[in-house]
């Protein structure tokens, strides 16, 4: 592991949720989406997504298997938002 979202890394490494070489590219693409989706604050989270996804796609230096790597990584993330959230709510 390495310092980019430690706590998501370690919520995914406990469930064993990617392989652990994967663990720090998955908190990787979750960082870059996070940086991306703060200029649209009043954005909805799933247009956010999109926006980001297509942003990937017209990069021709990104392979098609890292875009759906990212998908895979903000699914996870928003669920590890919404438990943490949830817990904050006890």
């Amino acid at each position: 592991m390495n310092q980019i979202l430690p706590e998501f890394q370690k919520f995914m490494a406990d469930r064993k949720l990617a392989l652990e070489n994967q663990i720090p590219f998955y908190a990787g693409w979750a960082s870059k989406f996070i940086r991306f989706s703060n200029a649209g604050q009043s954005t909805p989270t799933e247009l956010k997504i999109q926006l980001f996804l297509d942003d990937l796609r017209k990069n021709p230096k990104i392979q098609d298997w890292r875009i759906a790597q990212t998908e895979s990584a903000l699914c996870l993330s928003l669920s590890w938002c919404a438990i943490i959230s949830f817990h904050l709510l006890l």
